[in-house]
């Protein structure tokens, strides 16, 4: 399951936020307490697909994720020939579904469709992006570290992607359990991914696993994920990140004078995102 993913319940709540105050975001004059605030990733490699699905609050009003929930809308996702309709779990609150659209080929629209008590309705399209080709992970050890490269062809010459990279390994010491951490380095000075700025042909980014020879469980194994994403994806965290960037220099003693900036959302009637994205991994058994 993507990275990202862990974070859609964090965007969620940041689009209810943006709903729920003056942030600059415009939505065709529809007051923010008729909007649904939506988050939602699909890809071919998910088992399932999930929906956060939210009512947006009155400006100035205070925000309860709670009360704002919503459970009991319809929520269908299609590819044009099937639909299948997601149901509300009370346990991940939110919609879900198995993936029926998990061989989709690089192209695949998908769409979806929700609807809420007191007439709110929300849509938005995603187009699955080509998967990235031969990745591979090269790496060594380098004192109690692990450096290693990601390397993969992007031969449709896409340009929107992603690196993650997950470790399970730990440290144990009379004093706790420490979970190792691993991290890719940001490319190209753009401060965050997802880039915009994969080349065309072979690709490589670098990472390293911190303490990976000190690790006292049975096995450090490291898994690394490249995937291309879609351009909402892009935009809508882009967006947020530039926003976030005008938030830290806004405070009551020192206004900020630039307008501040909208959040890119590809939610007809709404806020958030429905994205697509599409990866390969590469497993590496370290120890």
């Amino acid at each position: 399951m993507m990275q990202i993913r862990y974070i859609a319940s964090w965007t969620m709540i940041c689009a209810l936020m943006i709903c729920g105050c003056n942030t600059g975001v415009q939505v065709e004059d529809i007051p923010p307490e008729r909007l649904l605030a939506i988050s939602s990733f699909v890809s071919p490699q998910d088992s399932m697909i999930s929906v956060y699905v939210y009512k947006g609050q009155k400006v100035g009003s205070v925000i309860k994720s709670d009360s704002a929930r919503i459970s009991d809308a319809v929520v269908i996702v299609s590819n044009g020939s099937k639909e299948i309709n997601l149901l509300y779990n009370d346990s991940t609150k939110r919609y879900e579904a198995e993936n029926v659209f998990r061989n989709s080929e690089p192209g695949t629209i998908l769409s979806l469709k929700v609807t809420a008590p007191e007439q709110l309705t929300a849509s938005a399209t995603a187009v699955i992006p080509p998967k990235p080709n031969a990745v591979s992970v090269q790496g060594a050890r380098v004192g109690k570290d692990y450096l290693f490269s990601v390397i993969w062809e992007n031969s449709s010459s896409y340009k929107f992607y992603n690196v993650w990279a997950e470790v399970e390994g730990e440290i144990r010491s009379s004093i706790g359990i420490f979970p190792l951490i691993t991290s890719i380095d940001i490319p190209d000075n753009s401060f965050y991914f997802p880039s915009d700025k994969q080349a065309s042909g072979r690709n490589s980014e670098t990472g390293i696993v911190n303490s990976a020879y000190d690790a006292t469980s049975e096995r450090v194994v490291l898994a690394v994920t490249v995937a291309n994403v879609d351009d909402t994806f892009f935009k809508f965290y882009k967006s947020f990140r530039e926003y976030q960037t005008w938030l830290d220099n806004t405070s009551d003693n020192l206004p900020n004078f630039k307008e501040s900036v909208p959040i890119y959302s590809n939610i007809i009637n709404g806020t958030g995102y429905f994205a697509a994205y599409n990866s390969s991994k590469e497993i590496v058994y370290i120890k």
